[in-house]
């Protein structure tokens, strides 16, 4: 019956009125049946198969292959960049300070940090430290290796940044305006 009934929507056998009769021939039957599998499928397959599916798991592990170490490096520069401009934003109560006391010293370190207006824990990536005439950054809680460290110190003519990188780390994170610090 649903052999019949694709057949006739397909217009292979013609509809019938519920009146009409006809009879098929065994050779007739069989030269429909190979007619309705050459040219029409009756029954509707949908879904993928399994080489479909492995195919698109490889494409989608290759992607990631690629695309979670260029990530990670892009996190590490963004943490780069945040310290930075964190430790940047401190340049000019740094200067007023140390124009009215003559020396940013470690142990002024409360004083400092009142007049700065921050903390040494006011970031999530690391922690801030008072050196003798400067500040430092220490990545200790980030995607940078720690040990990895950001100097700004006073000199005579004016305020100069360096990085020194933690065991391992990729010096293509540094920014130019901070470069990194020679043995």
């Amino acid at each position: 019956m649903n052999f019949l009934y694709c057949l006739r929507t397909h217009r292979i056998i013609p509809p019938l009125n519920s009146l009409d009769t006809f009879t098929l021939s065994a050779f007739e039957i069989n030269r429909l049946i190979k007619q309705a599998m050459r040219t029409f499928s009756c029954s509707k397959h949908s879904g993928f198969t399994l080489i479909e599916l492995m195919i698109v798991v490889a494409i989608i592990g290759i992607l990631s292959s690629i695309a979670v170490p260029a990530y990670q490096h892009y996190v590490k520069k963004a943490e780069m960049a945040s310290a930075l401009s964190m430790l940047k934003s401190l340049l000019t109560p740094a200067e007023l300070y140390y124009q009215q006391h003559g020396a940013i010293s470690s142990e002024q370190s409360n004083d400092i940090w009142q007049a700065l207006g921050t903390s040494a824990s006011a970031s999530n990536l690391g922690t801030l430290s008072i050196e003798d005439d400067g500040f430092a950054f220490a990545f200790d809680n980030s995607a940078i290796t720690t040990g990895t460290r950001l100097l700004y110190s006073r000199a005579a003519n004016g305020w100069f940044c360096t990085t020194s990188l933690g065991e391992g780390e990729s010096a293509d994170i540094i920014a130019s305006s901070c470069p990194e610090s020679q043995p």
